[in-house]
């Protein structure tokens, strides 16, 4: 009888990693587009680091078809659900694993305001878009809070385990105007009112008084004799062309005013042209001009002015306080980082002697000192 026997052995090993592609257990709101508006905004609703996307192909009042996609027109799965209903896995071809997904259809509701969040878990980043009341993280983090005004700016209110933050979308900063054919201006971090430089010709003061982006149903013209509309750029500000210079507190009403009468114009207007009348119309002392980006517009105080479009647009964190909670919370995990490399570190040496751990809670102490 021999005393050895050889074989081979096979083992079958099923493992459930809901995280392990970027998204684990996450909410997503997603809107009905038509074929072009799909082709368009598809990479809008995207997860799993950009690799597949969610259209909503269908819906009635009780149920939703839903696709997924690898890019705007190949379509690797589809699930038709009702509200309170998980399909079963539609497993993604192109990875190595049987990794899979489901859908579950939490509710059917009417448009409501909606912010689009980049979500980085540490390993990927995801941009999702949200509601009032849709959580994300797999559940760590919720959102309490949802403000957005007619033209592009406005805030979110988040909470994730005990803290709460905002984040806000400003006007943004730095605009680029040209006078009068002349080298172009950038006005940087223009405060409400800023006033443009006047030349010898100028008959009134002009300023600078709000800038934002238009709604998609008001950027295009009139229509034409053949009722065609043509598009225009989204992105606008707002002259004034006062009879007076403007004092401080000319300013702040002019802040609310111009806030106002826009929103008013929007309610009466079908396009930019009715939009430009309308808001017009809301001022007696002061002639107001909405320009659009790319557009010359003559006679403000004598003058003619092009608008050249935004520089930058600030989308960061605002506010003292929730400065300093992105601080604490990124010098906090740096700090758990540095503590980790010195209990995994802590006999292994480099060239000078210095143990990797030291190094790491020396960096560490430095940093420390750094911010405080």
């Amino acid at each position: 009888m021999t005393n050895w026997v050889r074989g081979n052995l096979t083992a079958t090993i099923s493992y459930n990693l809901e995280k392990a592609f970027g998204v684990g257990k996450a909410e997503f709101i997603v809107p009905q587009l038509s074929d072009d508006g799909w082709k368009q905004h598809y990479k809008e609703y995207s997860f799993w680091q950009g690799r597949t996307f969610l259209r909503l192909e269908t819906l009635d009042a009780e149920k939703a078809k839903v696709g997924i996609y690898t890019d705007a027109t190949n379509k690797i799965g589809t699930a038709t659900i009702k509200i309170g209903e998980t399909s079963s896995e539609i497993y993604l071809p192109t990875f190595y694993c049987q990794a899979a997904m489901q859908v579950k259809l939490n509710s059917i509701s009417l448009p409501e305001d909606k912010i689009r969040l980049a979500v980085d878990n540490g390993e990927t980043t995801d941009a999702l878009w949200l509601v009032k009341g849709s959580s994300f993280l797999n559940g760590k983090c919720s959102v309490s809070g949802v403000e957005i005004d007619d033209f592009g700016t406005g805030k979110a209110s988040l909470r994730c385990g005990s803290e709460s933050f905002t984040l806000s979308l400003g006007t943004p900063s730095d605009i680029r105007i040209s006078k009068d054919d002349a080298e172009s201006i950038l006005y940087k971090k223009w405060n409400l009112i800023n006033r443009i430089i006047p030349n010898p010709n100028d008959k009134n003061n002009v300023y600078i008084a709000y800038a934002g982006q238009l709604p998609d149903d008001l950027a295009k013209t009139n229509p034409d004799a053949k009722g065609e509309s043509k598009a225009v750029e989204k992105e606008f500000i707002v002259l004034i062309n006062s009879e007076k210079e403007l004092s401080e507190s000319d300013k702040i009403n002019y802040d609310s005013q111009i806030k106002g009468a826009l929103s008013g114009a929007k309610l009466q207007s079908k396009n930019i042209d009715e939009l430009k009348i309308n808001f017009g119309n809301y001022f007696k002392d002061a002639k107001a001009f909405i320009i659009t980006k790319g557009e010359t517009v003559k006679g403000i105080g004598g003058s003619s002015y092009a608008f050249l479009g935004f520089e930058r647009a600030d989308s960061a964190l605002t506010g003292d306080v929730i400065r300093k909670e992105a601080l604490d919370y990124f010098f906090n995990k740096t700090v758990e980082e540095a503590r980790s490399i010195a209990r995994k570190y802590y006999s292994e040496t480099k060239e000078n002697k210095e143990t990797f751990g030291e190094t790491a809670l020396f960096e560490a102490v430095k940093l420390a000192k750094e911010i405080i």
